[in-house]
């Protein structure tokens, strides 16, 4: 697919040049982790559900997206 090139071209580069990959696995997992839990809401009844937040201690992130 189309769509797959440019994540896949961003991680060679990343590999090629030693640079750190734009989608790295915190971005990935905080894209992945509300599609998930979206689902286990609509198992629940459309019940509220926390997202959590995966980084560690200094790199966490609030929910107005400062540095806590």
């Amino acid at each position: 697919m189309a769509r797959d090139y440019y994540p896949m071209a961003n991680f060679i580069k990343s590999i090629v040049e030693d640079t750190t990959p734009p989608l790295d696995v915190y971005k990935a997992v905080e894209t992945a982790a509300p599609a998930i839990l979206s689902t286990q809401s609509i198992d629940e009844d459309s019940a509220r559900l926390e997202v959590p937040d995966f980084r560690s201690g200094k790199n966490r992130v609030n929910h107005q997206g400062l540095q806590k």
